[in-house]
């Protein structure tokens, strides 16, 4: 149970700080550099809802590790990029579900729990390349929240793109999450491949050493081979 609790504490705080950063921190303010930060009664409100969702999102990574592998549960780093990246996702979170809004508290939890599944078993299969789908979930909320995307009855970047140069009047928020789930697609792919052609590797020399070897993580290689 103690460990339990260590890992929601982990997932809450990296969640707590992600969704700080895109909501309650402001850069550039009145025209000047600068950062604020904004705590009222709705940012503690925040917080408990917050952590509420990390004790059921712990719960879902904690399964997933009994049927797949335990590194998904055990690993520190593993459970920081789960929040992380996450929370990143809110942004397509409100294009992709805002037409819903009237459908049961409980069906939102079930297709909640089915994306989160497919997070994390993405974030598993593509471990090697977690910066790069952390980065890209985090550059498409940055857009999506600086450029009025999440603000769904205000004109935007790509209400204007779509109108005037594609002639298309009727189309939803959803095609919006669609599109930019595509443009995160090109950029994994482009740098995936730029990794694999040996141009950049963040990874430290343990890392590499243990994919070499196949230990850690990668272990599960030799595993696999084995099979």
């Amino acid at each position: 149970m103690k460990e339990y609790l260590k890992k929601i504490g982990y997932f809450a705080l990296v969640y707590i700080l992600t969704d700080w950063f895109f909501h309650n921190l402001s850069f550039f303010s009145n025209g000047e550099f600068g950062v604020s930060l904004t705590v009222d009664i709705w940012t503690l409100i925040g917080i408990i809802i917050l952590v509420i969702h990390s004790i059921f999102h712990i719960a879902i990574i904690k399964l997933v590790s009994i049927k797949l592998d335990k590194f998904i549960y055990k690993s520190i780093k593993f459970i920081i990029y789960s929040a992380f990246i996450q929370s990143c996702f809110e942004g397509f979170d409100v294009l992709f579900f805002s037409p819903w809004k009237k459908i049961p508290l409980g069906v939102v939890y079930f297709f909640g729990a089915l994306y989160f599944i497919a997070l994390v078993l993405s974030l598993y299969y593509l471990w090697k390349y977690r910066v790069e789908l952390a980065g890209g979930m985090f550059i498409i909320n940055l857009i999506i929240y600086k450029t009025n995307l999440a603000v769904l009855n205000k004109e935007d970047f790509l209400d204007r793109l779509v109108i005037n140069y594609f002639n298309l009047g009727n189309y939803t928020n959803f095609c919006k999450g669609v599109v930019l789930l595509i443009v995160l697609l090109i950029f994994l792919a482009i740098t995936i491949f730029l990794r694999k052609k040996g141009v950049y590797d963040y990874r430290n020399r343990q890392e590499q050493w243990q994919e070499k070897m196949k230990q850690g993580y990668y272990a599960r290689y030799e595993s696999n081979s084995e099979q």
